[in-house]
């Protein structure tokens, strides 16, 4: 490989550093939102079928809503984008990636871009090669200091975490304070279809040790 292809090459696998970085940093934030999407919807339809005691027909569809909705969420947020991490999907292009860099490092915003036309012009103009990759590599030269990578900020998402934790906060104290307002909801939305007869709002205890009686007498049940 001559010392022009060998600097190219290096250029395209900084190109494709900063594009599974940028994937992986998607991932993360998809995560982040699917938690916090998850934790939310289920304490909001928890609450509702808790107080609301739906009918089976608006039950079903709390849930499916629910589960439909998050599975959306997980596939755009967090499947597609893993996937375009892994090279298994379609991801952003070599062009695309520099635009974005370009954003974040001014000094090379063109640079970086034409580099990869020059390279196009080359590979279709084999007379005029050796001029374009000069050019080419006086272009790497000067990029080749620029860190591709850090155009992606993964710890800025740490201010989202908040919108996740806000909702499981407020599962885990239900969870401890009012259990039953989780346990209850979340049995008739599993059996969605199945009709409940709500609690009556008194119960008996008896009072009565001895429940013996002899055949044929009165018997006075204390309650």
């Amino acid at each position: 490989m001559s010392r022009s292809a060998d600097n190219y090459a290096h250029l395209v696998r900084k190109i494709d550093g900063f594009i599974r970085k940028y994937y992986l940093n998607r991932v993360i934030k998809g995560s982040i939102f699917m938690a916090a999407s998850l934790f939310a919807a289920f304490i909001l339809v928890a609450f509702a079928e808790y107080y609301g005691r739906f009918n089976p027909v608006v039950r079903t569809f709390l849930f499916y809503t629910f589960i439909l909705g998050n599975l959306a969420i997980l596939t755009t947020y967090i499947i597609i984008p893993l996937l375009s991490y892994f090279k298994l999907g379609q991801s952003i292009s070599h062009e695309q990636a520099s635009d974005i860099i370009g954003n974040h490092f001014q000094p090379v915003k063109d640079k970086l871009l034409n580099t990869l036309q020059l390279k196009k012009l080359s590979d279709i103009n084999p007379d005029q090669r050796a001029l374009i990759d000069a050019s080419i590599d006086q272009k790497i030269a000067e990029l080749r200091p620029v860190p591709f990578s850090s155009a992606v900020h993964i710890e800025d998402n740490r201010k989202y975490v908040k919108y996740a934790l806000l909702p499981l906060c407020a599962i885990v104290i239900v969870f401890f304070a009012a259990p039953s307002i989780l346990s209850e909801s979340t049995d008739r939305l599993l059996h969605y279809n199945k009709r409940f007869i709500k609690k009556a709002p008194f119960s008996f205890v008896l009072i009565n040790e001895n429940l013996s009686a002899i055949q044929g007498d009165d018997y006075t049940l204390e309650v």
